[in-house]
């Protein structure tokens, strides 16, 4: 991590802890982008990642001239702990906000713990979920089960494909 970028970061976080962290001009907004953190916490949310929030967060600095050290979050990636794949601190269940868990062995960062106390913040969360879960939207049903049928097109024979280059191998059954 850059020394530039650890300030950036530094800064991000201080404003995030102090008082006027809400504030349009003074607070959080001026330092992220506020839409790449509400599409970044709503996926982790949905797919449960318990990484997401934690030890895989990605960020960027965006290459926007007016806010040249505005933090984007994403891509998204790590997704191999979630949706129900780890059976600890409740992640295998369906229920509860992966946001608000505190981890015992990895401190966690507590940006979108302190992002949600913003109404401003949960209204965009609000309206982005809707619009994503909308019947045209990439989360509604429709596009969901037409991606699933899609990628199971692609691996449908992907078992048999899997058996045959590796027949005869040693080791391999």
């Amino acid at each position: 991590c850059s020394s530039d970028l650890h300030k950036t970061l530094a800064q991000f976080e201080n404003v995030l802890k102090g008082r006027d962290f809400k504030n349009p001009i003074l607070g959080y907004r001026r330092r992220i982008d506020t839409d790449s953190a509400v599409d970044y916490f709503i996926m982790q949310e949905a797919f449960k990642n318990v990484d997401g929030f934690r030890r895989s967060l990605y960020i960027h600095r965006g290459r926007d001239q007016a806010h040249p050290k505005r933090i984007f979050f994403g891509p998204l990636w790590d997704f191999n702990l979630a949706m129900g794949n780890l059976r600890f601190y409740g992640m295998n269940k369906s229920t509860g906000w992966v946001h608000q868990k505190r981890f015992v062995i990895f401190q966690e960062p507590f940006w979108f713990r302190r992002l949600v106390e913003d109404p401003y913040f949960v209204r965009q969360l609000i309206q982005r979920y809707r619009e994503l879960r909308s019947d045209d939207g990439a989360l509604g049903d429709i596009a969901i089960s037409q991606r699933i049928d899609r990628y199971m097109s692609i691996i449908a024979n992907a078992g048999k494909r899997d058996r045959a280059r590796w027949k005869g191998k040693k080791g391999v059954r």
